[in-house]
């Protein structure tokens, strides 16, 4: 194989790894969030929190309502929202007294540490490494945008690595919001809730006890 073939070949090689590598998916908090967070800070809560947006909840009574079939009935699924506060909040909101029976992040950055490797200059969405409190939650990183869990370093229930970009401006202190992906276990593992309403007054909100009904 000639010289000239040699370069031709690996020049379209690395253009096609070009073309692969991953776009920049990273971005700050959005006002939504970073409201949330100016009160979380305000509050000066340091550890990880279950936070209820009251504000939310309500849109979301309301469009169940609205969206419900004319003379159909539902049941609250009361395992699903394991707080006594929570489960009469969406009685309230919805009307109904009809309940299912009982049978579940927020998480604060310690600080970020950058590293340095091949896989980060390859993927801008590995440029930081983040490192929050707690962890192995069923939940999903949903602010700042772009933060993924790193698969490599694995799972832990004492702290849990995320990996992100440059473009999420995080510091040390900053919160990050996930969300969960089921409620049952979840809400149980956070202590009191977190209630928000407009403005962002807070309430304290109580779970019930894992082996509440048993």
């Amino acid at each position: 194989m000639k010289r000239r073939q040699v370069l031709i070949g690996a020049a379209a090689v690395g253009l096609g790894a070009w073309w692969l590598k991953p776009g920049d998916r990273g971005a700050p908090h959005d006002d939504y969030f970073r409201n949330l967070q100016n009160t979380l800070q305000s509050l000066g809560t340091g550890r990880p929190l279950l936070v209820i947006d009251r504000a939310r909840l309500r849109q979301n009574c309301e469009r169940l309502i609205d969206n419900l079939p004319q003379g159909k009935a539902f049941r609250i699924v009361a395992k699903s929202l394991p707080s006594p506060a929570l489960i009469r909040e969406v009685m309230a909101l919805t009307g109904s007294n009809r309940l299912m029976g009982y049978d579940a992040h927020v998480g604060k950055l310690p600080g970020p540490l950058p590293i340095g490797s091949l896989w980060q200059s390859w993927d801008p969405n590995r440029t930081t490494t983040l490192f929050i409190y707690g962890g192995r939650w069923m939940a999903k990183p949903e602010s700042p945008a772009g933060l993924s869990e790193n698969t490599l370093y694995g799972s832990s229930s004492n702290q849990m690595m995320l990996n992100g970009s440059a473009a999420q401006h995080i510091n040390v202190d900053d919160w990050i919001f996930l969300r969960p992906t089921q409620t049952e276990s979840v809400l149980l593992q956070f202590g009191d809730l977190l209630a928000l309403d407009a403005g962002h007054s807070a309430q304290w909100w109580p779970h019930l006890d894992a082996g509440h009904g048993r």
